[in-house]
């Protein structure tokens, strides 16, 4: 069975990571307390242009609340300090075992730019 549906206009041949003026979905709460909403989600391996609002020379860290509420499998604390968390509860560096196999609790957001970015010189 064909579908019906049939998308108005023309292929345009620009992909989403050349237009600046796009954001793409990052989980995150609006409170009036706050200058900036504070993000639900890891945000380290995320070009931080997506995230909507710009911080300038300051850490994402600081309006990131997975770094309030301490869980199995988290990769770093707030800041950069690597975390990783033995059965027993004391803390180590190693932080290639921190996630194996772990739930994260807060959203997950993932980003795959075209091959493209990877080779821009700078």
């Amino acid at each position: 069975v064909k579908g019906a549906y049939e998308p108005p206009g023309q292929v345009q041949n620009i992909d989403f990571s050349s237009v600046n003026e796009i954001f793409g979905y990052v989980p995150q709460a609006k409170l009036p307390e706050f200058d900036h909403p504070l993000l639900l989600c890891d945000v380290d391996e995320v070009d931080h242009g997506l995230i909507g609002y710009d911080l300038r020379n300051q850490s994402y860290d600081r309006y990131n609340i997975i770094y309030d509420v301490p869980f199995e499998g988290m990769k770093r604390r707030r800041f950069g300090n690597a975390l990783f968390r033995t059965e027993s509860g004391q803390e180590a560096s190693d932080d290639s075992k921190g996630n194996v196999g772990k739930t994260p609790i807060f959203d997950i957001v993932k980003q795959w730019p075209p091959a493209w970015t990877h080779n821009v010189d700078t």
